[in-house]
């Protein structure tokens, strides 16, 4: 699978604490399969401490796909990017699975592992006083 990324600008939600939910307009990088869009792309973001990190974008909804996770590198997002669309069809407003059900359930075990493993670190870090 040939992916290609292409700068552009497109409009992404964003969701601040206490606000409602707003749309603003953001240069990203769109991934290309034979010059037609796949639905997603990859925004780069800066931190205060000039870190650079990663995060993929659903195109048509304009939804980071994992607000609580990105990227250290590009390398790393195209390769989240590709294993992405070896899962889904991405261009159309809502995603539709094209991978055998199975293979997205293997996913979402993993998933919810890590998810719950993290949660459980961050409670027991609470509990002796560890920030």
């Amino acid at each position: 699978m040939n992916i290609t990324y292409e700068p552009g600008s497109l409009l992404i939600l964003v969701q601040k604490e206490d606000e409602p939910p707003f749309q603003q307009e953001r240069e990203a990088l769109v991934a290309q399969r034979d010059d037609l869009s796949t639905g997603l792309a990859y925004l780069s973001h800066t931190d205060d401490d000039g870190e650079v990190s990663y995060s993929v974008t659903h195109i048509a909804s304009g939804v980071d796909l994992c607000s609580w996770w990105t990227a250290e590198t590009e390398e790393e997002v195209q390769k989240w990017i590709k294993a992405l669309l070896e899962l889904a069809d991405w261009n159309g407003k809502m995603p539709r699975a094209t991978a055998p059900a199975l293979k997205l359930l293997r996913y979402a075990v993993i998933g919810l592992v890590y998810e719950l493993t993290e949660k459980d670190d961050e409670d027991s870090q609470k509990g002796t006083g560890v920030s």
